[in-house]
């Protein structure tokens, strides 16, 4: 046989991790690059050795046939002692079942001699209690021969007496040889109850003896095919020293098929533990970069406060003033009725604390005759109007009523005067520091179910009285004018 050659599994070597250096602002350099390891080469040479293994494993089953046939003296006697193997098989298989049905007919018909000879045990030992009697008709007999007896010849007292005893006892005897007489009948009636089954037991030993007879003949022409496998047999060995120099090339290859894994899981673990460094060096490198932007954030966020502090606080605040009074001035009777101004409030912050607190953009004025406005008629707020009333009073902590009517508006712009006075002389807030961690999750628990049914809520349009929450979240609270839903 030609030799096979080999083809060894190739994995590209990877290169070692070099370590991290850092830069002058402590944020550290990425290792070199490493190349992946080539899977489809690894691929290639693999496919290539499990051909050769597939070709080598055929060849060795070829092989294998050849010992067999040559070990079975060659196809046609492998064939022929096969067939004669499977009925000798058949004929086994056959003489078992015949011989366990032999069996239990012997054993049936054991089972009734063995009755018998019990039932005529037992009727013996009730025949010996019954003296010479057999049947009631011979106790009947026996008693009117002793009558006749009684009456015809002379005896004295004695012997009448003794013979009445005798008749009393055999009248009692009756019972007894009546049961006597009926199992007698019975036993007799049994005879012969064992003959069927003899010549069952016959037969079936006559067919066992056939089958037999059959497996002396298949085992004679099994002998005489052994004789020729035998002489056949010389030719094995060159075969098996073929056979085993196969099967060593096809273990060769397994080995090489091993090792090629072996260096290839190697190689890629080594490619996988490299990246997962870079992985880590690159999350360093990110938290460095966020924390170096972090400290140009607070660097700048400083510059901005410091830029504030040289403003006037409280900027916002005074325009709202001017704004809302400006609006209430032109809602006064004239020929002219300004529209609401628009006031958009972004956040909850004062503008001391360097954001806007409202936005206030003006909408042209649309010309209109007002007719016989007097200070009792009524004025339509928006919504951001009012809110603006609200949030001025609340944040400032001096009396502010949103005017109703023309007759109010005089009071709310002197409120408004007394609001921006108070504005203009008000020193800057003092910067909040941030709760700590517990503070805040201890509020976020207090409010994470919600407010409960009748609770009191501060709102922009002042406080209200929670009604219910739905299930969506929404709570709805009741208003003195209506009602209010508030998302959660």
């Amino acid at each position: 046989m030609a030799e096979e050659t080999s083809t060894p599994i190739i994995a590209t070597d990877a290169a070692p991790v070099a370590p991290a250096t850092e830069t002058s602002d402590g944020i550290p350099k990425l290792p070199p690059r490493m190349d992946r390891p080539d899977r489809n080469a690894y691929d290639r040479n693999k496919a290539a050795l499990e051909a050769d293994i597939k070709t080598l494993t055929a060849k060795r089953e070829k092989m294998f046939q050849s010992i067999k046939d040559a070990e079975g003296g060659g196809s046609d006697t492998r064939e022929a002692r096969s067939t004669l193997l499977d009925s000798m098989k058949e004929l086994v298989a056959g003489v078992r079942v015949v011989r366990k049905q032999k069996e239990d007919l012997f054993s049936k018909r054991n089972a009734i001699f063995d009755q018998q000879k019990k039932e005529r045990e037992t009727l013996k030992s009730m025949r010996d209690g019954l003296d010479r009697f057999k049947s009631v008709e011979d106790i009947d007999n026996a008693i009117k021969k002793m009558e006749y007896e009684q009456s015809t010849s002379s005896m004295t007292l004695n012997e009448e007496k003794a013979m009445m005893l005798k008749i009393k006892e055999m009248v009692k005897m009756k019972g007894a040889v009546a049961e006597y007489d009926t199992a007698a009948k019975a036993l007799k009636a049994k005879d012969g109850a064992g003959d069927e089954l003899k010549v069952l037991c016959s037969a079936k030993v006559k067919e066992v003896e056939a089958v037999q007879a059959k497996i002396t003949v298949v085992k004679a022409e099994l002998d005489k095919l052994n004789v020729v496998r035998d002489s056949k047999r010389g030719k094995v060995q060159p075969l098996r020293d073929e056979h085993t120099k196969i099967k060593k090339q096809i273990d060769d290859k397994y080995t090489e098929l091993k090792a090629g894994n072996a260096k290839w899981r190697k190689d890629n673990d080594k490619f996988f533990d490299h990246m997962n460094k870079v992985k880590v060096i690159k999350a360093q490198i990110r938290k460095a970069e966020d924390e170096l932007y972090q400290k140009e954030r607070e660097e700048e966020r400083r510059e901005r406060e410091i830029e504030e502090e040289k403003q006037k606080p409280w900027l916002q605040e005074i325009a709202l003033c001017d704004n809302l009074m400006a609006y209430l001035n032109g809602c006064k009777p004239s020929e002219d009725v300004p529209v609401a101004p628009t006031v958009t409030s972004n956040n909850k912050k004062s503008s001391d604390s360097g954001e806007a607190m409202f936005a206030v953009t003006k909408k042209k004025k649309k010309k209109r005759k007002k007719k016989g406005a007097t200070g009792k008629t009524r004025i339509n707020h928006d919504f951001n109007t009012i809110n603006s009333f609200s949030t001025l009073a609340k944040h400032s902590k001096i009396k502010l009523n949103t005017p109703k009517t023309v007759g109010d508006i005089d009071d709310a712009v002197a409120a408004l005067e007394k609001i921006k006075a108070y504005y203009d002389t008000r020193p800057r807030d003092p910067k909040k520091k941030k709760k700590a961690e517990s503070g805040e999750s201890k509020s976020n628990k207090k409010t994470k179910d919600g407010p409960s049914k009748g609770s009191k809520l501060s709102t922009p349009y002042g406080e209200v009285t929670v009604e219910k929450k739905r299930k969506d979240g929404v709570v709805v609270a009741k208003l003195p004018w209506g009602q209010i839903f508030i998302s959660a």
